[in-house]
C-alpha cells in the first residue's frame, strides 16, 4: 500500500483524496487507512522526500 500512496502523492492528490481513492480500491477500514496514509507523509516529509502542500 505504501507504494500506491506514493504513485498518488506523485499525482499530486491531496491526503484526503489519497484516502477516498484507496477506500475505492481496498478492502479497508477508513480509520486504519487514514492512519496509515498520514504517517506515511509523516514519515517522508521528516526525511524531506515529500512537502506539505501551503
Amino acid at each position: 500500500m505504501g507504494a500506491r500512496i506514493w504513485a498518488l502523492m506523485g499525482e499530486g492528490q491531496k491526503l484526503a483524496e489519497i484516502c477516498a481513492t484507496m477506500l475505492e480500491e481496498y478492502e479497508v477500514e477508513r480509520a486504519q487507512l487514514e492512519a496509515d496514509v498520514l504517517r506515511l507523509a509523516t514519515e517522508l516529509a521528516e526525511r524531506g522526500l515529500v512537502t506539505p502542500a501551503q
